[in-house]
């Protein structure tokens, strides 16, 4: 693999974390009021940077982006609620973060607005790269150094012979008197 492809790829998970986290994080704080503790919010990042670099290997359709991004979503929703009222009681938590309408919509929605970004993002990033490709191709064309033209022989100072019969080929011949009028 292309050394230069995987920092890519690190980049797009990392940029996606960096945006999916977040915003599922603040979307269950308004929805549910409390939020993870910082090592929990630095593990779902983590965990979200990782599934996102597993699914960049290359380009993907916006139902694959969808259900993932939906996935990822309901997972930080359940980090987060254990993270918010603890681990002693996870069955009673996880059965109550199911049923809560607000939270699911909340995480739905970031899940939606991910996947779609992702995948307008992913098409603006595909034209950039291309312009930027064509742009530093037209660069590059214009930093060569110009070619030498080859150099033609001097002009020769003295004419050539030329034959008698070469010589009367050349010559206008016209027959008869001259026209007038």
């Amino acid at each position: 693999m292309d050394p230069s492809r995987g920092l890519l790829r690190l980049a797009r998970a990392g940029g996606f974390a960096a945006v999916s986290v977040p915003l599922s994080l603040l979307l269950h704080q308004v929805a549910h009021g409390a939020g993870p503790g910082t090592l929990h919010y630095i593990l779902s990042l983590a965990i979200a940077s990782a599934a996102a670099y597993l699914l960049s290997a290359r380009s993907r359709g916006l139902p694959t982006l969808v259900a993932s991004s939906c996935v990822l979503q309901v997972g930080l929703h359940l980090v987060f609620t254990l993270s918010a009222h603890g681990h002693g009681h996870a069955a009673a938590v996880l059965a109550d973060a199911s049923s809560d309408g607000t939270m699911m919509a909340a995480h739905t929605l970031a899940g939606l607005s991910q996947a779609w970004w992702l995948h307008c993002g992913e098409r603006a990033v595909e034209r950039l790269a291309v312009a930027l490709l064509l742009f530093l191709a037209t660069v590059r064309s214009f930093a060569r150094p110009p070619m030498e033209v080859p150099r033609l022989p001097a002009p020769i100072s003295r004419p050539l012979p030329v034959s008698p019969a070469v010589a009367l080929l050349s010559h206008v011949r016209r027959r008869g008197p001259p026209r007038f009028g």
